[in-house]
């Protein structure tokens, strides 16, 4: 009876108020990030387009968004050689790297996304409001390929929370056996 009561006390990041408070809070931080990151007016793409509006440049919707499905990943996949590493890298798994601790923490700040769909769901609509944003108040290029990378990414984080909470439950059931 006594283990039983032990288990029931496991030191989870949902039933522990300091842990669940701290991921809210890392969760917060990220989330500023992010927006300081990806809808900054500062940014480098954004202060393009604005000096090239300002200047009088006339810029082409195609430039500015992509509505095609894995066209700027073959882009870059194919012609690897023609980008500086840094230029590549980013657009290629720095959106990955970007949303994984979004998939790795919404499950600790939100019930529907301990549900792998779920989280993927919301992942999808949370890049797709960034990339909107993006293209509405030009603040960067609107790309589907964008989104894709995210929730994959988001995908990532969400495996490495599926693996950190085993390891917890592994740690916990040695401590109430040993």
């Amino acid at each position: 009876m006594g283990k039983l009561k032990k288990l029931k006390g496991m030191l989870t990041p949902y039933n522990n108020k300091l842990l669940r408070n701290f991921f809210y809070f890392c969760f917060l931080v990220y989330s500023l990030m992010i927006w300081f990151y990806l809808l900054n007016p500062f940014r480098g793409t954004a202060c393009y387009i604005r000096i090239c509006k300002e200047a009088g440049w006339v810029m082409q919707k195609d430039t500015i968004t992509n509505i095609i499905p894995f066209k700027t990943i073959t882009m870059y996949i194919v012609d690897f050689n023609h980008y500086n590493f840094d230029i590549w890298f980013n657009n290629i798994f720095g959106n990955m790297i970007v949303f994984m601790p979004f998939g790795f923490l919404l499950p600790f700040i939100c019930n529907k996304g301990r549900s792998f769909v779920q989280n993927i769901k919301i992942s999808f609509l949370v890049s797709s409001g960034v990339e909107l944003l993006q293209f509405i108040f030009e603040l960067g290029i609107c790309d589907v390929d964008d989104i894709i990378l995210n929730v994959i990414g988001s995908t990532i984080g969400f495996c490495l929370y599926k693996l950190f909470i085993k390891g917890v439950k592994a740690i916990n059931k040695e401590n109430i056996i040993g």
